[in-house]
């Protein structure tokens, strides 16, 4: 498998309080998004 891994930052709410997050788009190299 070929897969492209790529991270990204969002913000999320934990108990009240705004954070930041990382989160990660996991595809096949090459998919068209």
């Amino acid at each position: 498998i070929d897969i492209v891994c790529v991270p990204y930052f969002t913000e999320v709410d934990i108990e009240g309080q705004e954070r930041t997050a990382v989160r990660f788009i996991v595809e096949p190299r090459g998919a068209v998004s």
